[in-house]
């Protein structure tokens, strides 16, 4: 029987043949640390796939690599759910083919902290932000924070789930993984956070050790540039979030509804104020009044997670 590795590094690509490279670099650099990595090509429509094969046959044999190339495109989230079903790591790691990490102590790093904080489920970090001019900067994901520390459970659910780049996170293995918060997500990253925080707190790390690439073709830049499609993610936020308030833990309650809160302002916003005429009635009601607006809002939207609204 095969030994399982320490760590399991979840790689999901579509169309980034010129980064994926970098990518998988930022991978097989790593060092004094026992890992797989599990590459899943969503059926690219470019040479992403033709790029990730050859650069696997040039490399040392001895890195665990599996490469699936999907014959048909399956979406963001169901490749995503098909790669973590293949890492048979204690801890998985995320980053995906258009990102890449910088340090190549990454991994032990945040994987030694988990090892003795066990009642920590994931492990973050500080990364830089590569946009299209190529300009490279610090990002602001951390408010500026300038120590290590704990995460609050405030921070992560009141930004959706999704309060920080994927490419920072190291997570205990949840196999098998519940599927249900993820189908109708606008991200992997987002349900996955929140399913985490049912299992303990998050650890960031002042450390930047990795770069999230925002480009044109990034899913969630856009979605940012897109006033039609970002209102599908907050639409997909507050479905995530309402069935997270059924499996939330008592003390985040109050979180979530907050957050609910800000993605019914978001929609109401962009929808030109449809519902109410008075946007100051929004700053009037308390976050179980938002609830039910929440719940009226998806009723009368009637949110169907179909082609028409794919993101």
């Amino acid at each position: 029987m095969d030994k399982k590795p320490k760590v399991s590094v979840l790689m999901i690509t579509y169309n980034h043949e010129n980064f994926i490279e970098a990518a998988i670099t930022g991978v097989i650099n790593q060092r004094e640390i026992d890992f797989e990595l599990i590459i899943s090509d969503d059926c690219s429509t470019d040479n992403t796939s033709n790029v990730i094969q050859k650069f696997i046959d040039n490399i040392d044999n001895q890195i665990q690599i599996q490469f699936f190339n999907q014959n048909q495109n399956l979406g963001m989230i169901r490749n995503f759910l098909f790669a973590i079903s293949q890492c048979k790591g204690e801890y998985i790691a995320f980053c995906e083919g258009d990102d890449y990490w910088t340090e190549n102590f990454k991994l032990k790093k945040q994987v030694d902290f988990l090892d003795l904080n066990p009642s920590f489920s994931a492990s973050i970090h500080q990364v830089k932000i590569w946009d299209e001019r190529h300009q490279i900067y610090l990002s602001n994901y951390f408010q500026d924070w300038e120590k290590s520390k704990s995460v609050p459970a405030k921070f992560v659910i009141e930004k959706g789930g999704g309060s920080f780049p994927s490419c920072s996170l190291v997570f205990r293995n949840l196999n098998p993984i519940p599927s249900t918060l993820f189908l109708n997500s606008p991200s992997a990253d987002r349900p996955l956070s929140l399913l985490l925080l049912l299992k303990g707190e998050f650890f960031y790390h002042n450390d930047n050790m990795g770069v999230y690439r925002m480009h044109q073709n990034g899913v969630m830049t856009g979605m940012l540039n897109d006033p039609k499609k970002l209102l599908i993610l907050y639409k997909k936020n507050l479905l995530l979030l309402d069935l997270y308030l059924k499996i939330c833990k008592k003390d985040q309650r109050e979180f979530v509804l907050n957050s609910i809160s800000i993605q019914v302002k978001n929609i109401l916003l962009i929808e030109k104020l449809k519902y109410f005429k008075n946007i100051l009635l929004f700053t009037k009601l308390k976050s179980s009044e938002f609830k039910f607006l929440a719940k009226k809002i998806l009723n009368n939207m009637c949110i169907r997670m179909n082609a028409r609204d794919k993101i």
